[in-house]
């Protein structure tokens, strides 16, 4: 995989403004942080493996929610708006590749590159701004799919877009009705919380 990355992959994803080592690269674009993540899965014992890849929008107001200063590299963990590559238009299928000690990897790198270039820069041109992201959170939230982070960074991209009665109103409703679930989530909202009150009272 590094010889992939480094060595086939890296210098067009150079070109295109992404940087950083190992399996994660960061581009900034406007409010946003553009990341993509490779994930592999563990190969066998015949060399043989498989990966796919990860790609999200960090909002650097947002990270500082949970971290006290944002990483050189940001993660796709780190993400408030995140999906893998498919090979589909409606996303309904991943794309995973497969490899062995026999694969051609300059063949590999080409296919990997046109599907960043095809599904990748469509998404990342979709939310490059905090409107755009704030807009991208709605349609998840409204789709079923969200999980309890997803409402959290959602108050919190909210608020920074100026919706504060929604921000409030989203952290102050259980979003789920598992109390074990909503216990454990507890300490994140509350931290949440706090970071607004902090910046209401800049605001006054």
């Amino acid at each position: 995989m590094n010889q992939l990355i480094n060595s086939y992959l890296g210098k067009d994803l150079r070109k295109l403004g992404f940087w950083g080592r190992g399996m994660t690269k960061n581009r900034i674009e406007s409010e946003t942080i553009q990341v993509i993540h490779f994930q592999t899965a563990p190969p066998n014992q015949k060399g043989k493996g498989s990966f796919t890849i990860n790609i999200g929008v960090a909002i650097p107001k947002i990270l500082s929610a949970y971290v006290k200063q944002i990483p050189h590299t940001v993660r796709d963990v780190d993400c408030v708006l995140s999906k893998r590559l498919s090979n589909s238009d409606d996303d309904q299928f991943d794309t995973w590749w497969n490899f062995t000690p026999d694969t051609q990897l300059s063949i590999m790198a080409s296919q990997v590159y046109e599907r960043i270039l095809k599904d990748g820069l469509r998404f990342f041109d979709k939310y490059k701004t905090l409107h755009d992201v704030f807009l991208g959170q709605q349609e998840l939230l409204a789709s079923g799919k969200a999980v309890p982070l997803d409402f959290i960074n959602y108050a919190l991209v909210a608020f920074y877009e100026g919706e504060h009665d929604i921000a409030w109103k989203t952290l102050d409703k259980p979003f789920t009705k598992n109390k074990d679930t909503y216990d454990f989530w507890l300490p994140i909202i509350n931290k949440a919380k706090d970071l607004l009150m902090k910046q209401e009272q800049i605001r006054l």
